[in-house]
């Protein structure tokens, strides 16, 4: 019996070993298959498509569009008048354009003049210099001279005629002509007649063709100018009725006085402000570093896109978060001043469209060469490559690849 019962009991160890190890079997299986799965998968490269286009390098700055800027018209007391007295005021929001008055006081008017530099004297028949020139210029825009013949920076009868029909046009009189023209006038002109006649003759002497053309304009001014003088003025444009700027419109803002009432020196007569708006951008240093004048630029506002340039980079205030200050010259229409806008300044560009990868895709060979691997079914291929310009980035391919490939960046 004792035997029977080792044997039963050995038997019965031996199936328990048995069930055990079947048991594990299984547990040792999944485990086994549980770290098949947490195997990583054979690394993928990093791809990117060749493009073909323009290659552009852009500057992406934030901007604002700002508002008109304002005019404050200080009164003046007119010659042979003893008080400023407003006898001429628009009313708000009026647009003056270039030829318009803007008010008048005792009877002159003061007249905006679109691109005119503001005058630093009495202008009359006999006079010469570059302020007749613009006057003239700004005449030939109004219509009261004809062609560029009549820019010759003499003030003579046609310059005298052309500003009394505009004077008469806006409902004024033309100023009156100085008191009288000084005699040592006349003989400075008749001298500068002398000498030109002179220089003339000297240069047909040499024969010189484009010496003697020269010298014959010279002699034709200097003529022009004494004959103005021998003739007595009419008129005169006082310096204090002319007000330039280099805008096409001003637009009537407020004035604190009504017609009737007498100036006071120390208070504006009328304030304007400009029609066009403008936008500023802000620059980090390193930014503006890239930017010049003229370069092309789009303002980006809601759904429009405006085209336009780089006016001016200037360094802000020390006291400023901003670095510097980068103005577009916009026409943004009628969006109201304090619109966000997103300014993209075109730094650099190709002419015409050009095969291009990622920079990171360009890789060189032993021999100096350089090469990008290009991915496709059957695989990864090397494929050698002639490079052009890099912009923004990307490198132009000159050969090599077609543009509907896709090449490895990382």
């Amino acid at each position: 019996m004792a035997l029977l019962r080792r044997t039963l009991v050995g038997f019965g160890l031996i199936a328990a070993g048995l069930a055990v190890g079947w048991l594990l079997i299984p547990s040792f299986a999944a485990e086994e298959d549980a770290a098949a799965v947490r195997e990583p998968p054979p690394p993928k490269p990093i791809t990117a498509g060749v493009e073909v286009g323009i290659l552009r390098e852009v500057l992406v700055l934030d901007g604002e569009v700002q508002p008109q800027i304002e005019i404050a018209v200080d009164p003046w007391v007119p010659v042979g008048a003893s008080r400023a007295v407003i006898t001429y005021l628009p009313t708000p929001d009026v647009v003056i354009r270039s030829g318009d008055p803007i008010v008048a006081l005792s009877g002159r008017p003061l007249i905006f003049f679109s691109g005119l530099p503001n005058l630093y004297r009495d202008l009359h028949r006999g006079l010469t210099g570059v302020d007749i020139e613009n006057l003239q210029s700004a005449l030939v825009e109004l219509g009261y001279l004809e062609g560029p013949e009549s820019v010759d920076g003499v003030f003579g009868a046609g310059t005298e005629a052309a500003v009394a029909a505009l004077y008469g046009d806006i409902g004024f009189a033309p100023a009156p002509p100085p008191a009288e023209t000084t005699a040592i006038s006349i003989w400075e002109a008749e001298n500068a007649v002398d000498i030109a006649k002179k220089a003339l003759s000297d240069a047909r002497a040499t024969a010189d063709a484009t010496t003697v053309t020269t010298s014959e304009r010279a002699l034709a001014v200097a003529q022009a100018q004494l004959r103005a003088l021998l003739r007595a003025p009419t008129l005169s444009i006082p310096a204090e009725e002319v007000l330039g700027a280099p805008h096409e419109a001003l637009i009537v803002e407020h004035s604190p006085y009504q017609q009737g009432v007498i100036a006071d020196a120390a208070t504006p007569v009328i304030y304007l402000r400009t029609s066009d708006t403008f936008v500023v951008a802000e620059a980090t240093f390193a930014q503006a570093s890239q930017l010049d004048m003229g370069h092309p630029a789009v303002v980006l506002v809601g759904d429009s896109n405006v085209a336009s340039v780089v006016a001016q980079v200037v360094n802000a205030d020390s006291d400023s978060v901003t670095d510097t200050f980068v103005f577009i010259d916009a026409d943004t229409g009628a969006v109201p001043p304090g619109t966000p806008v997103v300014v993209e300044v075109e730094l650099e560009a190709t002419v015409d469209e050009v095969v291009s990868v990622p920079l990171s895709a360009v890789r060189t060979a032993a021999d100096g060469t350089s090469f990008v691997t290009v991915v496709n079914q059957s695989g990864e291929h090397k494929v050698k490559v002639e490079l052009g310009v890099t912009i923004g980035g990307r490198t132009e391919i000159l050969s090599g690849l077609g543009g509907d490939e896709l090449v490895v960046v990382g």
